[in-house]
């Protein structure tokens, strides 16, 4: 009888310390991320003696999602301290069109996909995870300007219709928050915000008909997102 006590009251009292440090982040994860991403990009090169204002912010937005992989470190405090890498697809598009402006010209960018390296720091609350994330950006991007002839216009400035396009990798910094619910050993679910600032980058566009048209142009563009995100954890 004292023998069955003695192993009954081990077994309780294993399962309490078990449970007392349990640290359900600490460990490897991989996972997915869909959402969506607004922001601005702008011209921001002034010609010198060109009196056309320069830096006007054109809109742009659009959805976004990828896979994300990292590892979480959490402490006896319930501290958590993470690394996470991750890659995604975008279609974070805008700019001015000639379907919305009384002229002929237009321009447009679009950033297609963006790879992330991400340092983490949280804290857990039994299942839940509130954090902060910041890290480097690296993001692909397509550029357009031109024109062409459209009898709806006011103004018929497109003398010479042509394409210039140009495409460039750009390097930026993102900041953000998440919460992230753990709800089972295996997955959990997260709702992230993200800023990002990829700065200033320098595009030479080259046209398709005329050398001529060929152009420069110094961007500025930033962006945020927010995501809905999956992990399975190891």
């Amino acid at each position: 009888m004292r023998k069955t006590t003695l192993a009954i009251s081990l077994l309780i009292f294993s399962s309490i310390a078990s449970a007392e440090t349990t640290k359900p982040f600490d460990g490897w994860y991989v996972g997915g991320n869909f959402g969506y991403g607004s922001g601005t990009n702008h011209d921001v090169y002034v010609v010198p003696g060109n009196a056309e204002a320069s830096g006007t912010p054109r809109d742009i937005d659009g959805t976004i999602g990828g896979i994300q992989a990292g590892h979480y470190w959490q402490l006896d405090n319930n501290i958590v301290l993470g690394v996470e890498t991750g890659w995604q697809a975008a279609n974070i598009s805008g700019g001015i069109s000639n379907a919305e402006s009384i002229s002929e010209y237009y321009d447009q960018i679009e950033i297609n996909q963006a790879f992330n390296l991400n340092f983490k720091a949280g804290y857990a609350i039994e299942n839940w995870l509130i954090y902060t994330t910041a890290g480097l950006t690296v993001a692909s991007m397509d550029y357009a300007r031109g024109c062409y002839s459209d009898p709806t216009t006011t103004i018929k400035d497109c003398l010479d219709p042509y394409d210039a396009t140009a495409d460039g990798t750009r390097v930026g910094y993102n900041v953000g928050a998440g919460v992230e619910w753990k709800f089972n050993n295996s997955f959990s679910a997260a709702l992230e915000y993200k800023y990002t600032d990829l700065g200033e980058s320098d595009a030479w566009l080259a046209s398709d008909a005329n050398t001529l048209n060929d152009s420069y142009a110094r961007y500025k563009t930033d962006y945020q997102e927010i995501t809905f995100r999956i992990n399975y954890h190891f």
